[in-house]
């Protein structure tokens, strides 16, 4: 249980981070020193960036959409084994 409690901490704790890096977390490509402008969203969880080019196009860049595969295990773990800790105390009838 308390791995899988961990690995959901440091999950959410990098999404934390990630919410928390503005728009240095939105360069378009390292080194091109193009920035975004930083929107966080929930579908899925994670910084959404938003481009306005010189050309005048915008690109809108998303988090993966594996991180609700990553949500999903991680949550269904932490439930399943609480779900199991809990039943393993009541007593027996």
């Amino acid at each position: 249980m308390a791995v899988w409690l961990l690995l959901l901490l440091a999950w959410i704790a990098r999404l934390a981070l990630e919410a928390g890096a503005g728009s240095v977390g939105c360069e378009l490509t390292p080194g091109s020193s193009v920035f975004g402008t930083p929107s966080w969203g929930w579908f899925p969880p994670g910084v959404t960036c938003t481009y306005l080019l010189p050309d005048g196009h915008t690109v809108v860049q998303g988090p993966p959409g594996l991180r609700w595969l990553v949500a999903a295990v991680l949550l269904l773990g932490v439930l399943a084994l609480a779900t199991a800790r809990t039943r393993g105390r009541r007593p027996h009838r």
